[in-house]
């Protein structure tokens, strides 16, 4: 559990996650539905071209695009609610990489306070 935590963390960080989410929007947009097999010689009745109304129809409906928004949103609140030096903290172990004792260096506190 801790491990995917420490994943999707440094994903944010990275800046892997929007990555992710416009990976996906852009699966969604170029993606080939169903072949027409419509072999009776007759026109459809009911067919629509509405590219833009089915790309955000597409959009708001698929799981894994609802997932990698929601764990951004999360994200993205709960580090907005943090104290500055919380903050430093996180960005310096999930975004730069650092070790635990070069970031209690860094932000002049002990190894112990900055794992905590």
């Amino acid at each position: 559990m801790a491990d995917k935590l420490d994943h999707l963390l440094s994903d944010y960080f990275r800046g892997k996650l929007d990555v992710a989410i416009q990976l996906r929007q852009m699966e969604l947009t170029y993606r080939h539905g169903t072949p027409d097999e419509n072999i009776g010689g007759g026109r459809k009745q009911n067919d629509y071209n509405n590219v833009v109304e089915s790309r955000m129809i597409h959009e708001q409906n698929d799981p894994e695009l609802k997932r990698l928004r929601y764990q951004k949103s999360v994200i993205k609140m709960m580090f907005d609610c943090l104290i500055k030096s919380h903050q430093d903290v996180l960005i310096d172990k999930y975004g730069n990489k650092k070790g635990w004792v070069t970031i209690g260096m860094d932000n002049h506190i002990d190894e112990r306070t900055a794992r905590e």
